[in-house]
Order: C-alpha cells, then structure tokens, then sequence
C-alpha cells in the first residue's frame, strides 16, 4: 500500500463538511467586519460607503448561514455514532432556522424591509445551538460545547430585536428607554454570538477533519 492510499484510507468522511465549516468561519468574520466598518462610517457621515458595507454584511452572512446546514447535517450523522442521538425532527428545526435566516438576509439586502427580521430565526437557531451542545457532549469536546452555548445564548439575544423593536418601540422616538435597552441587548448579543459564531465553526471545521475514516 502506498502513502498515498493510506492517507486516503485514514482521511476523515467529513473533510469537505470540515473545509466548508472553516469557510462560514471565514465568511462570518467577513461579514461582523463588515457590518462594524458600516456603522463607524455611518457616524462620520459617509452614507454611500456605510450602504456597501452593509451589503457586503448581508452578502458574507448568507453565504456563511448556507454554509453552515452541511456542518449541522454532519453533525447530525455524526452523532448517530453514539448513544445520544440526535432525531430528525430537531435537525429540521436547526436547517429551517438556517435557511431562514439567509433567506431574509437577502431580503435584507434588496431593501425590501424595514427592520432585520433575519434576527429572530438567528436566535432560533441560537436556541437550537444551546440544545444541540448540551445534549451532544460526547460528540463534541467540552471546550466546543461550551462555546457553543455561549454563541447560541448571544444569538438568542440579537433574536430579540426586531419583535422587542415592534412592540416596545415608538418610531417616532427613537431616543426612548426601550430603544436604547434594545440597542444594549443587541450590542452584547453580537459580542457572544455574532463574533463568536465564526470561530465556533472553524474550530467545528478543525474537528470533523480530525475525525478518523472506521
């Protein structure tokens, strides 16, 4: 048997998943630079700039929320391989939350909306994480659980914008208490979950490409 064989032999069967874990990763911190850089624009009066950036925000975010329903397949499949398995039902919930999310990212983009809805199916999917990791701690090591939950748990709070926006806010104050809170809750939310999302998925990337062929 030669080298090569072998290596192929030992190669893991989720290295594409792995790589494409590792891409969201990249795509998502594309996407936080992005949405950062158009908001310190926005402040120095540079409008046109600060609407690119935005865009290049929603853009980078949808590829990196498409990237990411592979990687919870393959997490689906892989735990499937230990006592605690994960059912079909809760891995829907996880790829609707995803695709709903990008989906709306793009509405987002083409101007077709007025508030970021794409936030409340992220949190739902920020729920999802928490779950996900709680339960699977066999399959992922405990520092991957851990992160986990704690960008599942920012998700959730950046989830809670647009419906706490609609209800609680009067558009015709936007200097109001409620805002301002909202704006706090979204700010740390995007610290815990948004910025953290990213690296949560290389180091995914990094263990399913560690994973050993049976």
């Amino acid at each position: 048997m030669t080298a090569q064989d072998a290596l192929g032999e030992n190669a893991s069967p989720y290295r594409v998943v792995g790589w494409v874990s590792m891409t969201s990763g990249a795509l998502g911190l594309a996407a936080f630079g992005s949405v950062v850089t158009a908001l310190r624009l926005r402040v120095i009066a540079d409008p046109h700039t600060a609407e690119l950036c935005f865009g290049a925000h929603d853009i980078g975010a949808t590829g990196q929320y498409l990237c990411l329903i592979p990687v919870v397949l393959a997490l689906w499949q892989f735990s499937q391989e230990r006592p605690e398995r994960v059912s079909r039902s809760f891995i829907t919930v996880g790829i609707a939350a995803l695709s709903s999310t990008a989906i709306l990212l793009l509405v987002e983009y083409f101007n077709l909306n007025w508030l970021p809805w794409y936030m409340v199916p992220q949190g739902v999917f920020g729920t999802w994480l928490i779950l996900f990791c709680w339960r699977q701690t066999k399959v992922l090591p405990a520092y991957l659980a851990g992160l986990g939950m704690i960008v599942g748990f920012g998700l959730v709070l950046v989830g809670t914008f647009p419906l706490g926006y609609t209800f609680w806010v009067d558009p015709f104050a936007p200097d109001s208490v409620a805002n301002r809170f909202l704006h706090r809750i979204v700010e740390i939310g995007s610290y815990l979950g948004i910025f953290l999302l990213p690296f949560w998925t290389i180091l995914v990337g990094v263990r399913l490409l560690r994973v050993k062929r049976d």
